[in-house]
């Protein structure tokens, strides 16, 4: 499974160089860029993969939303990461415009294959 590709940094270049006055917490960032970004990619990503996926597999209950769940949990650390590295005063205006390119980026890997 992939990693996001650093490319996602784009994204992250534009939050970092917003600045208000109000905190946020890494953690808040990271269930964030997890909503936006990362959980919408993997659902796409578990779709697109669905050629992979043999008939025992499905019998035996597994779902799409099954190989999104652990392929989301599988980059954790890389969400965490890209996170940790978001301005804590980055406005919702300048996530928010960030979060689109990030998703681009995510879904690019998995579209190129």
């Amino acid at each position: 499974m992939r990693k996001l590709a650093p490319a996602a940094l784009v994204g992250l270049a534009m939050v970092s160089l917003a600045s208000i006055p109000a905190q946020a917490s890494a953690e808040d960032f990271y269930t964030e860029v997890l909503e936006w970004v990362v959980e919408p990619c993997m659902e796409v990503a578990a779709a697109l993969s669905v050629k992979e996926y043999d008939e025992d597999a499905l019998e035996m209950g597994i779902k799409r939303s099954h190989i999104a769940e652990i392929m989301t949990a599988s980059r954790e650390a890389a969400t965490r990461e890209m996170a940790g590295k978001m301005r804590a005063s980055a406005p919702w205006s300048a996530r928010r415009a960030a979060y689109p390119i990030m998703l681009q980026v995510c879904l690019a890997q998995f579209l190129d294959e």
